[in-house]
């Protein structure tokens, strides 16, 4: 598994053994707002699935979309 660290030490992106790429977004205080999840598929596809979280103005996790 690789592990990459943004300029925050907040985790970025990873890379597991089955190809599975997480990559992490952040917003300014430090808040996961989105999650991309790049797979392979047995025929070469690449499926995506892109999740966002909704926070409040303190940081407070509202709503998560998938």
């Amino acid at each position: 598994m690789a592990v990459c660290l943004c300029v925050s030490d907040r985790l970025s992106e990873v890379a597991q053994v089955d190809n599975l790429i997480l990559r992490f977004s952040y917003r300014a205080g430090g808040h996961l707002i989105r999650l991309d999840e790049i797979g392979y598929g047995e025929s070469g596809e690449r499926p995506e699935r892109h999740t966002l979280f909704e926070r409040d103005a303190i940081g407070r996790l509202m709503e998560c979309d998938p």
